[in-house]
């Protein structure tokens, strides 16, 4: 059962009830299970965020919700987040160019991102500076 309302940009609902607004998922929750206790989440276990179905709902804490997210493979990371500017391949072509012995103010120029920024690409990828492997 998905909610028929607004939904934000991040794919959750919101509702608002007696001039309070929540995500849909926890106003349902709290109208057939209770009260959220403070601190907890309230999961999905069909990991559908515009699911308002009760039988889909559970308590779990932020550690479990984000191990939970981890264990199922549908939480962002890398390349994946949202704010990310650089592609894994990007991160390959400065490593490449730290190799070559270009400088990371120069990489970074190049890329829009911070000299510091290159730097710590270029060393993940087994370049040290210089263009020292």
């Amino acid at each position: 059962m998905e909610f028929q309302g607004c939904i934000q940009s991040n794919g959750y609902s919101r509702a608002t009830v007696e001039r309070k607004t929540d995500y849909g998922h926890r106003h349902i929750y709290r109208l057939t299970k209770g009260e959220i206790p403070d601190g907890m989440d309230v999961c999905h276990v069909c990991d559908n965020r515009r699911c308002i179905n009760p039988n889909h709902l559970f308590l779990g804490s932020r550690q479990e919700n984000m191990a939970d997210a981890v264990r199922k493979g549908r939480h962002a990371h890398g390349s994946t987040l949202p704010h990310t500017k650089l592609t894994e391949f990007l991160k390959g072509e400065i490593a490449d160019l730290a190799r070559q012995g270009v400088q990371y103010k120069d990489i970074a120029a190049k890329f829009g991102i911070c000299r510091q920024h290159a730097g710590q690409i270029a060393i993940k990828n087994g370049v040290r500076r210089n263009g020292i492997s």
